[in-house]
């Protein structure tokens, strides 16, 4: 199966409570870049700024604190004994947490960096839906199959959360 691609890059992106996901297609493969979707709030002061930078951590300062966000937020948490927070919870947004937009924001734009005329995002509510085709060739074989020969194709629709599918396979098989 071919993939067609447009000039602009094509991107995914998946909104989760534990992470956020980018998918970049990029000719026949598809890259993910995960981010950890948590952050921690603390006091600014400049010794703690230069650890965060010193250590790679993303984090934004704004007056007089600082955000350590994403992948390694959590484990810097537990370094200062504390807990990372959440922008989400059970896969909405944490109506608890009042820097969740801003925090989701910041991990997006890390992902995608700043938006380009004709870029273009896929989301997708349902995050675990699919649907898979393909066409296959039947060669060889053994035992009673041995030199069998045919072909055939599959459509299968998958949703999960829990996982339910349904499709058809349809070949046919000719057997010496």
């Amino acid at each position: 199966m071919a993939i067609t691609q447009s000039a602009a890059p094509l991107k995914g992106l998946d909104l989760g409570t534990s992470r956020i996901v980018l998918a970049n297609l990029s000719g026949e493969t598809v890259d993910y870049t995960p981010q950890l979707n948590a952050f921690i709030d603390l006091p600014y002061a400049k010794s703690t700024e230069m650890m965060l930078i010193s250590e790679s951590i993303l984090h934004r300062v704004e007056d007089t604190r600082i955000y350590a966000y994403g992948n390694r937020a959590d484990e810097f948490a537990k370094f200062l004994e504390g807990d990372a927070r959440r922008p989400m919870q059970s896969g909405v947004l944490n109506s608890a947490e009042p820097k969740n937009l801003q925090m989701i924001e910041l991990l997006i734009e890390r992902l995608c960096g700043k938006a380009v005329e004709g870029d273009k995002i896929c989301f997708n509510k349902d995050y675990s839906a699919a649907v898979e085709t393909a066409k296959f060739t039947i060669t060889g074989g053994t035992g009673k199959y041995e030199g069998a020969s045919g072909s055939g194709h599959f459509k299968f629709s998958v949703l999960s959360s829990p996982q339910k599918g349904s499709g058809t396979i349809t070949g046919s098989l000719q057997v010496p």
